[in-house]
């Protein structure tokens, strides 16, 4: 029986919702039944109690008492009451009256605007602003009664989706002069706002003072020494203020801030199976997260927190709790995960994601289901193929697993398993904030082959060289010189090794752990026989992140890179966002993201229209045109006698390949039952 010997299981963080955790309760309520005597503790400061009560049964809820401090609350509408804050004319927060807005555009307005500043942040009467029309559609003059005329001014005009830097310079000012010592909280949506803020306060001579301020940004792309800052104690006099994204809501604890100023943005992922594409879009964030985000305010004494949303907004118009992942995440690894439980195993996926807490919509699911099935993860039944079996067992998204699996056959096991630790986790390629030309000179030394990939192999070869050649210190003072974060390499050697006990596992690699260290090394070299070959690191990359193929056509100064239909552009972190020429007409990249109105590729590599026909999709054969398409778009020029034996050798791979994955799941399979593993 499933956890067997166990008695109690307890989540935390439950409201956070994300995709394992939401499977972890459809496996635990689909087990109660047959474990009636199975506790299961859900936790949680700022769950809806009801959702999960609800979805197990109508079960108990056990209150708390919290430990932290009172945090008295101000609204937009009060902040703007205290500061006596001015929509000056040119401010991007104010809506001019060509433009047009209906309420769905206008909540989810993106903040294209924040590059332009107001020219002042001084506070006046501000005669020019007085009765104007109302273009807010979210105004209503009875909900604001007892706040003088600016306010109502200023809400009339004002887009409430961008957000408001001026006002955050005001409130800093306000608290410094008014307010009691502590530290400072700001959130906003992202990097670019964090850029804007910092340059904002910089140019201002009252916050340039470093005797009296330091400004700290907080992101999930800045070094681990970027973000250790953010917990230093300051000296007496001196105000520390932290810009963060929502990493600050739950990641990270910043024990001395007693004022949160909450911007109510957040950049949220959302994926689009069918497109295979993620769009990081700029949302409200929901009334959990704004009460998640007050609370970092009342950690060691009683604080303040000022949203800049009104009250009504607060309690009308943000969602209850946020959009769970499942509705706007991928769903290809949750397929093979609910695929491979035993408790579910005659269940059809679109039935079992029916039973979970939120159903992600069935044209997200057939695509997810469809994509498994052309990859050959499942059959046309949806039952695991032999390597959908090995794909649900390793621990990481499919393309990545794919790589994994495909380097081991392919005996450069070792350099893709690095490949793709990387790509699980941060880049090891750092680009602190005021040295970004820097850093990026620095790393060039690292590209090789018009390939992220291979340059991300390089920068770890040439750490570990040095390490091993002249010691730790050498090593840290090698990434200090290169921009590169040493815990995220070491996190890449940490990762590989774990992948390898899972392919030892799966019956592709062999066990070492007990052989001799001349022995152990033999055997290494030979499962990385061909990991110092581009071109064959370049096939297996093919054969993992296919179908995410881009075809690259000259253009006037740069490539034109186009998916389909679709035109892309390589994004500015990568290698190749300065390529002027591609040795190869195709490349394949890890992940596409749209983001400010453009799509972008991430980790992208060359690749041959070889590797296209021999790791790519079936490919069709037009022998009157003397062409060959493959996957519906990508259509090269080869002779009909050409493409016949190409397509021979194609199937004597994929033959090969799929009896060694057999092979080593039939092992697989009898070691379990000998085990007496299963149920």
């Amino acid at each position: 029986t499933p956890l067997d010997g166990i008695s109690h299981v307890v989540v935390d963080e439950v409201h956070e919702r994300d995709t394992q955790t939401d499977l972890l309760l459809l496996l635990l309520r689909e087990l109660l039944p047959t474990r009636p005597n199975l506790r299961v503790v859900l936790m949680s400061a700022t769950v809806q109690a009801e959702t999960f009560t609800k979805y197990f049964g109508d079960c108990e809820v056990l209150n708390a008492k919290g430990r932290t401090f009172p945090v008295e609350e101000y609204h937009l509408e009060q902040a703007l009451e205290l500061t006596g804050h001015v929509l000056l004319p040119d401010s991007p927060c104010r809506l001019q009256e060509h433009q047009q807005y209906h309420r769905q555009q206008f909540a989810t307005a993106q903040a294209t605007g924040l590059k332009g500043r107001s020219s002042t942040t001084n506070c006046g009467t501000g005669a020019e602003q007085f009765d104007a029309p109302i273009l807010n559609p979210d105004y209503s003059e009875g909900r604001y009664d007892g706040f003088s005329k600016n306010v109502h001014e200023c809400l009339k005009r004002l887009n409430e989706s961008v957000v408001n830097l001026d006002l955050i310079q005001q409130l800093l000012c306000h608290i410094d002069d008014e307010l009691c010592e502590g530290a400072v909280l700001v959130f906003l949506p992202g990097l670019r706002d964090i850029q804007d803020l910092l340059s904002a306060l910089s140019a201002d001579r009252r916050f340039a003072d470093a005797s009296r301020w330091r400004l700290l940004p907080l992101h999930s792309s800045l070094s681990p020494a970027e973000q250790q800052a953010v917990f230093e104690t300051m000296p007496p006099g001196v105000r520390k203020v932290v810009i963060a994204t929502n990493i600050a809501e739950t990641s990270i604890t910043i024990d001395d801030a007693v004022f949160v100023i909450d911007s109510g943005r957040a950049k949220q992922a959302q994926y689009d199976e069918r497109k295979g594409m993620r769009r990081l879009v700029d949302v409200w964030i929901s009334q959990a997260e704004a009460r998640q985000r007050a609370g970092r305010a009342g950690r060691v004494r009683p604080g303040y927190v000022f949203k800049l949303f009104t009250k009504f907004r607060s309690q009308v118009h943000m969602a209850p709790a946020r959009i769970p992942e499942m509705l706007r995440g991928p769903l290809q690894e949750l397929c093979l995960q609910l695929r491979l439980a035993p408790i579910l195993a005659d269940v059809e996926l679109r039935a079992a994601f029916g039973r979970c807490l939120a159903t992600p919509p069935d044209v997200a699911v057939t695509a997810a289901i469809s994509s498994l099935q052309r990859t050959g993860a499942l059959e046309a039944d949806e039952s695991l193929t032999p390597l959908g079996r090995h794909l649900a067992a390793l621990p990481c998204e499919v393309g990545v697993g794919r790589l994994i699996i495909f380097g081991a056959l392919l005996k450069c096991a070792q350099p893709i398993m690095l490949i793709a630790a990387a790509l699980s986790d941060r880049s090891p390629f750092l680009s602190p904030l005021g040295r970004r030309d820097e850093a990026r000179a620095a790393h060039q030394i690292f590209h090789r082959e018009q390939s992220d990939h291979c340059a991300l192999l390089e920068a770890h070869r040439r750490w570990a060289d040095e390490r091993r050649q002249r010691g730790n210190g050498a090593a840290r003072k090698f990434c200090d010189r290169f921009f590169l974060s040493e815990r995220t390499l070491q996190g890449m050697s940490d990762a590989a090794e774990q992948y390898r006990d899972q392919l030892v596992e799966l019956g592709l690699l062999t066990d070492t752990r007990r052989m001799a260290p001349d022995a152990k090394e033999r055997v290494r070299a030979a499962e990385s026989a061909n990991g110092d070959s581009p071109l064959v690191l370049k096939a297996v990359l093919c054969s993992g992140l296919f179908p995410n193929v881009l075809r690259a056509l000259p253009g006037k100064k740069f490539p034109q890179l186009t998916h389909g239909k679709q035109t892309v552009q390589v994004h500015p972190s990568s290698f190749n966002r300065d390529v002027n020429k591609f040795e190869t007409p195709y490349l394949v990249y890890h992940e596409k993201v749209q983001s400010s109105g453009k799509i972008f590729v991430h980790d992208c590599s060359g690749t041959t229209a070889l590797d296209l026909i021999l790791f790519g999709a079936e490919p069709q054969v037009l022998h009157a045109q003397h062409r060959v398409l493959i996957d519906g778009w990508i259509e090269m020029r080869v002779s009909p006698r050409s493409a016949v034996l190409f397509k021979a050798l194609r199937h004597q791979l994929s033959e090969y390949l799929r009896a060694r994955i057999g092979a080593n799941v039939k092992l697989q399979a009898a070691d379990d039952a000998s085990a007496g593993v299963g149920g």
